[in-house]
């Protein structure tokens, strides 16, 4: 997935108590999917915040927005229909993987792959493409 993301205080989750929220492409710009802040190191965080203090459009208290600019991997146990995001959807017990240096915004997975995993998710693990979801924002 891909997107404009957002990240902020929230939690004891995450180094500095930092969460991301995570997008995804869709028909209309990016749908969030979910929040992640697991996995992350602090290393990483930090290296994560400048690369992306050049797109930063908003900040409002201990929430930052910005364009999107990079892919990251997200890893999830599973993916649920959810009315408390956009998407329609929410990753279950989602995890930072990495940043994805091999893919491009544009590259990002889209809403219309979240929802084949989701359906997928509903059998076994094996029979879903992977279970990680490409994000372009945090």
């Amino acid at each position: 997935s891909g997107g404009s993301g957002e990240s902020g205080a929230s939690g004891a989750s995450g180094p500095a108590d930092t969460d991301v929220t995570v997008e995804t492409a869709s028909t209309s710009g990016y749908a969030t999917v979910g929040k992640v802040a697991t996995g992350v190191t602090d290393a990483e965080l930090a290296d994560l915040t400048e690369r992306l203090k050049p797109h930063v459009v908003r900040e409002e208290g201990t929430t930052v927005a910005f364009d999107p600019a990079l892919v990251v991997e997200v890893g999830y146990e599973e993916i649920q229909p959810s009315p408390t995001y956009s998407a329609g959807y929410a990753l279950r017990f989602p995890r930072f993987v990495g940043v994805r240096e091999d893919k491009s915004v544009g590259d990002a997975d889209s809403l219309e792959r979240v929802e084949r995993l989701a359906g997928a998710d509903g059998e076994s693990a094996d029979d879903a493409d992977d279970e990680s979801v490409d994000d372009a924002d945090e």
